[in-house]
């Protein structure tokens, strides 16, 4: 299991109400997709298929 990452400022943005931000993606150096609680996980290379 992949140990999740502290993002101070990226938590901090999702528990404003008022921005009503639900789920958010990472892009990462990772070569699996995951998901930790409302947080996507992709590999940087998934770039070009956004």
């Amino acid at each position: 299991m992949l140990k999740r990452k502290i993002y101070k400022a990226l938590d901090r943005f999702m528990k404003i109400e008022e921005y009503n931000v639900n789920k958010s993606v990472v892009l990462s150096n990772d070569r699996n997709v995951h998901t930790d609680n409302q947080i996507l996980y992709i590999p940087i290379y998934y770039v070009m298929f956004l």
